[in-house]
């Protein structure tokens, strides 16, 4: 029995199983230094290029898709709003610690790599502000028109204790693409988003909530509850 190879399968699975899937070749990674990008309208909502994902952070290795994304119900998300319903302060700390964190996502054709089409550029919160103050510049004001949008310039430096990204808009304006047929492609060829990330079902994330209320419940009764969590929490864990 090959044991090194049982373990790699083993870590595939896991990975799998806690909502990390491999589409990379759908997604642009801003390298270190500079890049020219141009974000092209949403297939999946021409009013608005960003696509807002929510993930729990704090329950597994890999963050995992917020079920409130598709309109369902998530047992995080209800115990967050039973733990807001008490005055006890150490309740709405853990209230906090578990609020899934949004992450924004946007279409991107790379200049220089135009040949691999749309991307997906997964951003933080700091970038999607960036983009929506350039936006609402009436100088540059909508970028993702295809005959008089603005490319942008990414650069992406060294910074303790991570990596700092910026953006800003070229100071001329220029169509997405001299080929109809290309933009036509670009328009209509985009990787959805929401389908990217493996949808959880509800009760994987209420056994990840409990192992993460009690680390021991990840091998004992899942229905242990961490002596050091408050009786209300006690009360309203699911």
């Amino acid at each position: 029995m090959n044991l090194d190879a049982i373990k790699k399968k083993l870590d595939e699975l896991n990975n799998s199983e806690q909502g990390n899937v491999d589409n990379s070749d759908k997604f642009w990674s801003a390298p270190f230094g500079k890049s020219q990008i141009r974000i092209v309208p949403s297939v999946f909502n021409p009013d608005n290029p960003f696509t807002e994902l929510k993930f729990h952070n704090k329950l597994a290795k890999y963050p995992i898709l917020a079920l409130s994304n598709f309109g369902e119900q998530d047992p995080v998300e209800d115990l967050i709003e039973k733990l807001r319903e008490t005055s006890d302060k150490e309740n709405w700390s853990l209230s906090g610690k578990l609020t899934p964190r949004p992450r924004y996502f946007v279409p991107v054709i790379v200049r220089g790599e135009e040949e691999k089409g749309v991307r997906i550029w997964s951003i933080s919160v700091t970038v999607y502000k960036a983009l929506l103050t350039l936006a609402a510049d009436e100088e540059i004001g909508d970028y993702t028109d295809i005959a008089n949008g603005t490319d942008m310039v990414v650069e992406k430096v060294k910074k303790d204790p991570f990596p700092e990204i910026t953006v800003r808009a070229k100071r001329t304006s220029s169509p997405l693409s001299e080929n109809k047929d290309e933009i036509e492609k670009w328009l209509k060829d985009q990787p959805d988003p929401t389908t990217l990330f493996r949808k959880p079902d509800y009760n994987f994330i209420k056994k990840k909530l409990k192992e993460y209320l009690d680390p021991s419940s990840a091998t004992e009764s899942t229905e242990k509850v961490n002596s050091k969590v408050s009786e209300d929490v006690k009360k309203v864990a699911p």
